[in-house]
Protein backbone atom coordinates (compact mmCIF):
# COMPACT_ATOMS: atom_id res chain seq x y z
CA UNK A 1 0.00 0.00 0.00
CA UNK A 2 1.63 3.22 -0.77
CA UNK A 3 0.91 6.72 0.50
CA UNK A 4 -1.95 7.85 -1.47
CA UNK A 5 -3.73 4.54 -0.88
CA UNK A 6 -3.01 4.64 2.90
CA UNK A 7 -4.03 8.08 3.46
CA UNK A 8 -7.04 8.08 1.10
CA UNK A 9 -8.17 4.92 3.05
CA UNK A 10 -7.70 6.56 6.02
CA UNK A 11 -9.41 10.06 5.24
CA UNK A 12 -12.53 7.84 4.17
CA UNK A 13 -12.55 6.21 7.44
CA UNK A 14 -12.14 9.53 9.55
CA UNK A 15 -15.05 10.74 7.22
CA UNK A 16 -17.27 7.86 7.94
CA UNK A 17 -16.29 8.23 12.07
CA UNK A 18 -17.15 11.80 11.86
CA UNK A 19 -20.71 10.79 9.92
CA UNK A 20 -21.76 8.22 12.18
CA UNK A 21 -20.73 10.47 15.17
CA UNK A 22 -23.51 12.87 13.36
CA UNK A 23 -26.27 11.07 13.25
CA UNK A 24 -26.35 9.79 16.57
CA UNK A 25 -25.30 13.76 17.98
CA UNK A 26 -28.32 15.69 19.08
CA UNK A 27 -26.54 18.85 19.74
CA UNK A 28 -27.07 21.00 16.84
CA UNK A 29 -23.88 23.32 16.87
CA UNK A 30 -22.10 20.10 17.34
CA UNK A 31 -23.93 18.29 14.10
CA UNK A 32 -22.97 21.45 11.77
CA UNK A 33 -19.09 21.04 13.21
CA UNK A 34 -19.20 16.87 12.71
CA UNK A 35 -20.34 17.63 8.96
CA UNK A 36 -18.00 20.34 8.04
CA UNK A 37 -15.05 17.64 9.32
CA UNK A 38 -17.00 15.07 7.17
CA UNK A 39 -16.65 17.58 4.13
CA UNK A 40 -13.56 18.03 4.95
CA UNK A 41 -12.02 14.66 4.50
CA UNK A 42 -14.19 14.10 1.57
CA UNK A 43 -11.92 17.09 0.05
CA UNK A 44 -8.73 15.47 1.51
CA UNK A 45 -9.89 12.30 -0.28
CA UNK A 46 -10.43 13.98 -3.43
CA UNK A 47 -7.15 16.13 -3.72
CA UNK A 48 -5.44 12.85 -2.41
CA UNK A 49 -7.20 11.30 -5.63
CA UNK A 50 -6.25 13.91 -7.84
CA UNK A 51 -2.70 14.49 -6.53
CA UNK A 52 -2.15 10.47 -7.28
CA UNK A 53 -4.01 10.43 -11.25
CA UNK A 54 -1.61 13.71 -11.63
CA UNK A 55 1.07 13.11 -13.68
CA UNK A 56 3.43 15.53 -11.63
CA UNK A 57 3.22 12.84 -9.29
CA UNK A 58 3.65 9.81 -11.02
CA UNK A 59 7.46 9.36 -10.30
CA UNK A 60 7.37 10.59 -6.61
CA UNK A 61 8.98 8.15 -4.07
CA UNK A 62 6.18 6.34 -2.68
CA UNK A 63 6.25 5.69 0.83
CA UNK A 64 5.10 2.26 1.78
CA UNK A 65 2.85 1.67 4.65
CA UNK A 66 2.68 -2.14 4.53
CA UNK A 67 1.70 -3.51 7.05
CA UNK A 68 0.75 -0.45 9.14
CA UNK A 69 -2.54 -0.75 10.71
CA UNK A 70 -5.05 2.20 10.19
CA UNK A 71 -5.51 4.30 12.99
CA UNK A 72 -9.53 4.45 13.15
CA UNK A 73 -9.66 0.48 12.40
CA UNK A 74 -7.04 0.22 15.31
CA UNK A 75 -9.50 2.08 17.73
CA UNK A 76 -12.67 1.02 16.10
CA UNK A 77 -14.24 -0.91 19.20
CA UNK A 78 -13.30 1.30 21.72
CA UNK A 79 -14.48 4.53 19.94
CA UNK A 80 -18.07 1.87 19.51
CA UNK A 81 -17.75 1.58 23.02
CA UNK A 82 -18.00 5.17 24.25
CA UNK A 83 -19.34 6.72 21.42
CA UNK A 84 -22.51 7.85 23.64
CA UNK A 85 -20.64 9.42 26.00
CA UNK A 86 -19.76 12.72 24.67
CA UNK A 87 -16.69 13.70 26.07
CA UNK A 88 -14.74 10.38 26.16
CA UNK A 89 -15.74 10.25 22.40
CA UNK A 90 -14.26 13.68 21.24
CA UNK A 91 -11.34 12.57 23.44
CA UNK A 92 -10.33 9.31 21.61
CA UNK A 93 -10.79 11.21 18.19
CA UNK A 94 -8.67 14.27 19.47
CA UNK A 95 -6.15 11.34 20.22
CA UNK A 96 -6.53 9.63 17.15
CA UNK A 97 -6.00 13.32 14.96
CA UNK A 98 -3.11 13.90 17.16
CA UNK A 99 -1.93 10.32 16.38
CA UNK A 100 -2.68 10.88 12.91
CA UNK A 101 -0.59 14.23 12.84
CA UNK A 102 2.48 12.37 14.40
CA UNK A 103 2.47 9.74 12.15
CA UNK A 104 2.37 11.86 9.12
CA UNK A 105 4.94 14.16 10.51
CA UNK A 106 7.35 11.17 11.53
CA UNK A 107 7.22 9.69 7.61
CA UNK A 108 7.82 12.82 6.72
CA UNK A 109 10.77 12.80 7.84
CA UNK A 110 11.68 10.08 6.24
CA UNK A 111 11.07 11.03 2.58
CA UNK A 112 12.27 14.01 -0.05
CA UNK A 113 10.58 15.79 -2.39
CA UNK A 114 7.13 15.20 -2.89
CA UNK A 115 6.23 12.72 -0.64
CA UNK A 116 7.43 14.45 2.25
CA UNK A 117 5.25 17.58 0.77
CA UNK A 118 1.96 15.56 0.16
CA UNK A 119 2.97 14.01 3.98
CA UNK A 120 3.76 17.25 5.79
CA UNK A 121 0.69 18.88 3.61
CA UNK A 122 -1.77 16.11 5.51
CA UNK A 123 -0.08 16.18 9.08
CA UNK A 124 -1.01 20.75 8.67
CA UNK A 125 -4.61 19.09 8.04
CA UNK A 126 -4.93 17.30 10.75
CA UNK A 127 -3.19 19.76 12.76
CA UNK A 128 -6.78 21.57 12.07
CA UNK A 129 -9.18 18.93 12.96
CA UNK A 130 -6.95 18.85 16.30
CA UNK A 131 -8.36 22.32 16.84
CA UNK A 132 -11.47 21.92 16.22
CA UNK A 133 -11.86 19.03 18.08
CA UNK A 134 -10.38 20.90 21.01
CA UNK A 135 -12.44 23.63 21.09
CA UNK A 136 -15.65 21.22 20.72
CA UNK A 137 -14.00 19.79 24.11
CA UNK A 138 -14.07 22.72 25.65
CA UNK A 139 -17.10 23.60 24.37
CA UNK A 140 -18.69 20.48 25.76
CA UNK A 141 -17.08 21.33 29.31
CA UNK A 142 -17.32 24.82 29.29
CA UNK A 143 -21.10 24.28 32.28
CA UNK A 144 -19.01 22.21 34.20
CA UNK A 145 -15.57 24.50 34.03
CA UNK A 146 -16.91 28.13 33.23
CA UNK A 147 -16.59 30.83 36.21
CA UNK A 148 -19.07 33.51 35.46
CA UNK A 149 -18.15 36.80 37.28
CA UNK A 150 -16.54 39.76 35.89
CA UNK A 151 -13.60 39.18 37.31
CA UNK A 152 -12.65 35.77 35.39
CA UNK A 153 -14.13 36.23 31.69
CA UNK A 154 -13.00 34.23 28.65
CA UNK A 155 -13.66 37.13 26.19
CA UNK A 156 -11.09 39.35 24.30
CA UNK A 157 -10.87 42.94 24.61
CA UNK A 158 -11.62 44.93 21.66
Amino acid sequence: MDIFEFAKKMELDGKKRYQDQHNIETNKGIKEILLMLVDQEQHHYDALDLLEKSEKYHNYEKASFAGVKNLFEEMKDDLDRVSKDHVKFYLMVLDIEKKTEAFYLLHAQEYEGDAKRILLALAKEERGHVIIIENIIEFINKPSTWVEDAEFNHLSDY
